[in-house]
Parts: C-alpha cells; sequence; structure tokens
C-alpha cells in the first residue's frame, strides 16, 4: 500500500523540503537579523535634545536586542543600553522615542524589558 512505518527520531525526508526549510531559515534571518533598527523622527528629536548619539556598534547591539525581544513574543519593549532607555516598536523594528537614565520615572504601555 505504499505506507512506512520509521522508529521514533528517524526519518528519510525528500531533500526537497530540507533545501526549502534553509531557503526559509535565510529569508527568516536576513529579515530579522540583518535589518537594523529605524529610528522614528519623534526619537531623533529626542535623541539630539539629550545628546544621545549612537554609533555602528550601537545600532547592532540594539537590532540583536530587538531581535531577541521578537524571538519571545514581545511587541513593545523598553531598552536599555548604556544608561539610556529605548521605547521600540518591536513589529516594526523601529526606535519610537530614548529617554536618558534620569528621566527614568515612569513607563506605560511596554509587555518587556530588555538591558543590554
Amino acid at each position: 500500500m505504499g505506507y512506512q512505518i520509521y522508529p521514533v527520531g528517524q526519518h528519510n525526508l525528500p531533500s526537497i523540503q530540507s533545501k526549502a526549510m534553509g531557503d526559509f531559515d535565510q529569508l527568516l534571518q536576513g529579515k530579522l537579523g540583518n535589518d537594523g533598527v529605524k529610528i522614528s523622527q519623534h526619537a531623533q528629536k529626542r535623541m539630539l535634545e539629550r545628546d544621545i548619539h549612537l554609533d555602528e556598534n550601537d545600532k547592532k547591539a540594539l537590532s540583536q536586542a530587538v531581535t531577541e525581544m521578537i524571538s519571545k513574543g514581545s511587541r513593545d519593549c523598553l531598552i536599555m543600553y548604556k544608561e539610556t532607555g529605548f521605547i521600540t516598536s518591536l513589529p516594526q523594528r523601529t526606535i519610537v522615542t530614548a529617554i536618558d537614565h534620569v528621566e527614568l520615572k515612569e513607563i506605560t504601555n511596554i509587555d518587556s524589558v530588555k538591558f543590554i
């Protein structure tokens, strides 16, 4: 009849399926891991007002934190980095605003916090 039974843990998947999964993994990593983080106009204004500057290493660290928090199911996150709080919209991979650690008194409408 064409049915085969394999012991648990052993399978014989066609190679085309493995290739498709590899392509999907590469696409997923490209979309989540290498896109970086966008900075909204509001966040740019706040960063300018508060003399907050980000170099490429800072942006890479923030991007990695965003990717990690997305993988954990978060949507709106406060990322604490070098004494600065970045409110981040994770689905859009966008920093919404930046807050100096001195101003951090109360934060609402976030579902997670990440310290890096």
